[in-house]
């Protein structure tokens, strides 16, 4: 589904220059050229940072994942270390419902 929406606007993005190519002459087109430019800079600046943003938030969704698993290592690292002292029966089970 998502393939065949990209490829169709990419088909009305390129009928649409063919035909802005073919109605418009080539010396008008040429006025508006400078104007384009920097319009494509200023969308080429918003973009990126669009993309900046993107990559901070989820840089710190991944620092905050990672904090989550290290403390929960730590807990069960505690939990197998303490179960030690626990008599027989108890200590295996603990253990194993740690693990597990």
């Amino acid at each position: 589904m998502g393939l065949i929406l990209v490829a169709s606007f990419v088909g009305a993005s390129v009928g649409g220059l063919v035909l802005v190519q073919r109605a418009v002459p080539p010396d008008r087109r040429q006025e508006h050229n400078d104007v384009a430019g920097f319009m494509y800079a200023v969308l080429g600046v918003a973009y990126a940072v669009l993309l900046g943003l993107m990559l901070v938030a989820v840089w710190q969704n991944y620092e905050t994942a990672q904090a989550s698993a290290t403390k929960e290592a730590i807990v069960v690292s505690t939990v197998l270390w303490l179960a030690c002292d626990l008599p027989q029966p108890e200590a295996r089970r603990t253990q194993e419902l740690a693990r597990s």
